[in-house]
């Protein structure tokens, strides 16, 4: 499915079915034993261990109610970073809602409109966490009418290729929507919600309005606009999983033979799995309507993760190129390999909740030859190397491998990775500055993923991923 979609209708027979098997079995595969990696940081979950189910009717996103419960206890004991974290979200969570929910179509000139989503998709979220931080209803009442402010909008201009400003919406809507489905998702069975009547609304209008928005960027883009919005198409397919009345309507590359795909949600999220393994593993490249510039014209500095964890599409965007082999300046380089990684993180996460470790501990132990077209249309081919894929690994490249300091930004979603790999690196670049709060992927992770010394941490609970 995956490669009749990405693929043009020109590529050879063998390349689809090699690029198939990748996709499919390489991206399952776990580390070998031998690997550098499991000898850096050995696998600190049994990732066979049976987790504790949900509870209630809550998906799960980065935290759920039982789990909030626990951090409160904790908070209330007196116990770092609980106390502190919990302090800093309850006190987020009393600021007014002083943003105009917006109505009709929507532009984005900027990275920072429509401010309702920005500022709103933070504030509904914080204000979810804190009803279940403080008991307090009013809380989810004001969460519950931020929601609801954002579905006057009717559309953020044309989906598939568009200039900007409607093209800066797929962005935008990448980062700030799931914030608004974690905040619903909370309150899935608090009363105030479930008597609001807007649930099915909200799903319908995350279906119609901004899915076929960001489906395409998801298809086309090796960079971080793809990790958001892959990251942003499984969260909403996830969030459908009881509404099988409705599909997913994705817009292919320009190459495919079709324009657009309908999906069910379970197809959808898998669909978004896929693309986000592809990405990292290399298995997928650069579509037409996609960057000019990106290093799928050039097959040695393809676009992947590479076995030294530099991501390729995020070093081209400053002076450290396509092939550099550490980011020397604080630039483009250095910020959007960082924001790549915040919405890979949360993507892993995701998974993660529905009992899927493929994303956190993806690496491809095997070199993998394949024949791929460049975004004009060039066919190239390209040997790409074992070892590659490793989230980890991409991690470690800008936490260690950057002359730059780690940006609080970074150091929020640092928290959500540290709770897996336990990774000591990582805790030495987020510990002094906690509470970490968020950035455009997530937010309050300090919060929801950190913990005291000497705590032994169990998996996340988990509910089963849309069927």
């Amino acid at each position: 499915m995956l490669n009749a979609i990405t693929s043009r209708v020109s590529i050879v027979i063998c390349c689809t079915l090699l690029l198939s098997l990748s996709t499919v079995s390489c991206e399952n595969n776990a580390p070998e034993k031998d690997s550098k990696l499991l000898v850096d940081y050995p696998p600190q979950h049994d990732i066979s261990a049976v987790t504790d189910a949900v509870e209630g009717n809550v998906r799960g996103y980065l935290t759920t109610p039982q789990e909030l419960r626990e951090i409160k206890r904790k908070a209330d004991a007196g116990i770092e970073p609980y106390r502190s974290a919990v302090a800093d979200v309850v006190s987020f969570a009393k600021k007014e809602w002083e943003w105009q929910p917006p109505k009709g179509e929507q532009t984005c000139p900027s990275a920072d409109d429509p401010v309702y989503l920005e500022m709103g998709s933070q504030l509904a979220y914080a204000q979810a966490l804190a009803y279940h931080l403080t008991g307090d209803a009013a809380f989810a009442t004001h969460a519950i009418s931020g929601i609801r402010g954002i579905l006057g909008i009717s559309g953020f201009g044309e989906p598939g290729n568009t200039s900007k400003p409607d093209k800066q919406c797929q962005l935008n809507l990448s980062w700030w929507i799931p914030g608004f489905i974690h905040a619903a998702d909370l309150l899935e069975d608090v009363p105030e919600w479930q008597n609001s009547g807007i649930k099915k609304p909200f799903q319908e209008w995350l279906a119609n309005v901004v899915y076929p928005i960001i489906s395409f960027t998801a298809e086309v883009s090796m960079s971080n606009w793809g990790a958001a919005a892959t990251h942003c198409c499984a969260a909403i397919a996830d969030y459908l999983h009881d509404r099988n009345d409705l599909n997913l309507v994705s817009y292919n590359r320009l190459s495919a033979p079709e324009p657009f795909t309908a999906r069910a949600p379970a197809e959808a999220f898998e669909h978004a799995n896929a693309l986000a393994l592809g990405r990292m593993n290399g298995t997928r490249w650069e579509g037409k309507g996609g960057s000019s510039s990106a290093c799928d014209f050039d097959p040695s500095a393809k676009s992947m993760i590479r076995p030294d964890g530099a991501i390729p599409d995020e070093l081209r965007r400053g002076s450290t190129g396509c092939e550099g082999a550490a980011i020397e300046e604080n630039d483009k380089s250095n910020m959007y390999s960082q924001t790549h990684l915040q919405q890979l993180i949360a993507h892993a996460e995701l998974l993660l909740r529905r009992g899927d470790h493929r994303i956190y501990d993806n690496i491809q132990p095997e070199a993998l030859r394949i024949e791929y077209y460049d975004p004009n249309g060039n066919p190239l081919a390209v040997e790409l190397p074992a070892g590659r894929g490793s989230l980890l690994k991409a991690i470690e490249f800008v936490f260690q491998k950057s002359k730059n300091p780690v940006p609080r930004s970074l150091k929020s979603a640092g928290e959500v990775a540290y709770r897996y790999y336990k990774a000591p690196f990582i805790l030495s670049a987020i510990e002094a500055s906690r509470p970490n709060s968020g950035n455009r992927a997530m937010a309050f992770e300090t919060l929801t993923h950190g913990f005291a010394e000497g705590e032994t941490i169990a998996l996340p609970p988990t509910v089963p991923a849309p069927k």
